[in-house]
């Protein structure tokens, strides 16, 4: 599987809260389970992600699980079937109260141990209404990231097209999940960007997006890309590039450059705290975060921990404007290599630390993933290995980064949904979508075309299947990919002398339009395709009086 799920193996820690108390809350004692990431649902419920796992750690089913305020399981829906290896990655809440969630599974490549994402969308009451498969043969690919918004989803994908290729993409879908675009940040292959790795992604304050992860990138003397960096883009919410930022420590007291990113958080100026570890800090790896203006420049990097090694931070909640809870796991030299811990620390927004709490030790865990609650409690979870199996867990601290009591009262759960949701087994018997990247392989086909050519009494336009655009900054290459576009679209006209004699609008999914040029004046035109008022595609043509 991808490089980056070692992630979810690399803490060393052990639950270290007594019994008795409301948290945390351990899941499914007869299986191993492994979260992925969490939120809170529109009842106050939590929903977590995830897969079973067989004994090897490679997954087994997709696995998303439904709990009360209190963290107690209502119902779980498993996605797949035995031998399909299928991992839920992420979900969020559609408009409508349902739920979307993506997720990798090698149910077209079973046999060749190949992955391709999916992204699948249940109603309220948890029955699937839709899904999708993108399938690229002979290549891993990952469903990684979801984001619901009013007309559909946003989807981020990594790997996708191979390893030489695409590996960051966004796909927007509607909310039916009908394809509608997808684009493609990072390298091509004349460039000295590689190894792109889009971790994380969250909805940006003018309603952009930003994905969070790795790359490696050169230092500014050299050309060997060999340096892993932490890595932002940001795009608009049409998914267009507007900056991307691997970023450079060493401009900052020397720190080491090499380093990788799990999550980021906004403040009220726009500015990106962004979250994870840099190597080689004297003690192995060190827990670090930078903080990157809102249009791309580096403004501040700083280490969290000065005396630990193999460590990381992995997500942040803001306390208030100046502080931060952010969840960690670390070893400590001289206990190296299986002692160590993990848990959540306040810090300011220099790094300086304020309070820290251990949630667990001396057990191999993954990190802690989190979201603020509505009545502003801290969530955490993750998976941690005990009796050899590797279970999901759930903490809820109060501010003081103290476990939170138990709610009493009752909550009415799953309102939206006239009966009771039961928790059964999904199967991934989705629609199968093979030409997304078809444009990358073939980029004639975004092409407008026109016959005959010269032209007497009428001429056929043969309109684009998609719409494909490229954009170079620096050493980046961004590309866009439409394939409905046909809203807001015209075709126009015009004479040599730059008059238009033409503009109408194009049918719904036509794929050609035949124009009358009988009453034309001989001479040389130019046809433009025209979308949003901006010129997508044109051809020359030749019309004989």
């Amino acid at each position: 599987m991808k490089n980056f799920i070692f992630l979810f193996y690399h803490l060393l820690c052990f639950n270290s809260f007594v019994a008795g108390q409301a948290w945390p809350v351990i899941y499914f004692s007869d299986e191993e389970t492994q979260l992925r990431s969490m939120m809170e649902y529109y009842d106050r419920g939590t929903l977590i992600s995830g897969e079973t796992m067989y004994d090897n750690n490679t997954p087994k089913h997709g696995l998303l699980i439904k709990t009360d305020i209190n963290g107690q399981l209502l119902w779980k829906k498993k996605f797949g079937k035995d031998g399909w290896n299928t991992g839920i990655y992420d979900a969020d809440q559609a408009p409508d109260g349902g739920i979307i969630v993506c997720g990798s599974t090698n149910v077209i490549d079973s046999l060749n141990y190949t992955y391709d994402p999916f992204i699948l969308k249940l109603n309220a009451c948890g029955e699937k209404e839709w899904c999708t498969v993108f399938y690229t043969e002979g290549a891993s690919d990952w469903g990684l990231r979801v984001l619901s918004v009013n007309d559909g989803c946003v989807f981020l994908l990594g790997g996708y097209g191979g390893w030489d290729s695409t590996r960051i993409s966004l796909v927007k879908l509607g909310t039916d999940g009908t394809f509608q675009w997808l684009n493609y940040y990072g390298h091509q292959q004349d460039t000295v960007l590689w190894g792109e790795d889009g971790l994380f992604m969250c909805m940006a304050p003018d309603s952009g997006y930003l994905i969070t992860g790795r790359a490696n990138y050169p230092l500014p003397d050299s050309s060997w890309p060999c340096y892993q960096r932490l890595y932002n883009i940001k795009v608009a919410s049409s998914g267009e590039l507007e900056w991307q930022l691997p970023w450079d420590m060493n401009n900052f007291s020397g720190m080491n450059v090499s380093g990788d990113a799990y999550h980021s958080i906004f403040d009220s100026r726009g500015n990106i705290y962004t979250f994870g570890r840099r190597g080689e800090c004297g003690k192995g790896e060190c827990p670090c975060f930078v903080k990157t203006s809102p249009d791309g420049h580096e403004l501040y990097a700083g280490d969290v921990l000065h005396s630990v090694r193999g460590g990381l931070l992995v997500a942040g909640e803001w306390m208030s404007d100046s502080t931060i809870a952010v969840s960690e796991g670390y070893m400590y030299p001289e206990q190296w290599p299986w002692d160590g811990q993990c848990g959540v620390m306040k810090i300011d927004t220099l790094g300086n630390l304020q309070k820290e709490i251990i949630l667990l030790e001396d057990e191999i865990s993954s990190p802690l993933w989190s979201f603020t609650t509505s009545d502003k409690k801290l969530m955490y979870g993750g998976s941690f290995y005990r009796n050899n199996k590797t279970k999901t867990y759930l903490w809820k601290l109060n501010q003081q980064l103290e476990p939170d009591t138990a709610y009493t009262r009752p909550f009415t759960y799953d309102s939206l949904c006239p009966h009771a949701i039961a928790s059964d087994t999904i199967a991934l018997d989705c629609d199968i979508v093979v030409d997304v990247d078809e444009p990358l392989k073939h980029p004639e086909r975004s092409q407008l075309k026109a016959y005959p050519n010269p032209a007497t009494g009428q001429i056929t336009v043969e309109l684009p299947k998609y719409l494909m655009s490229e954009e170079t900054h620096g050493s980046f290459t961004a590309g866009h990919i439409v394939h409905q576009w046909r809203q807001g679209a015209v075709l126009e006209a015009y004479d040599s002398n730059g008059v238009r004699v033409l503009q109408t609008s194009i049918p719904s999914e036509s794929a050609t339009m035949t124009l009358d040029v009988s009453q034309w004046a001989g001479g040389m035109y130019f046809i433009r395709l025209v979308r949003n008022g901006k010129m997508v595609g044109n051809v020359k043509v030749v019309v004989r009086d």
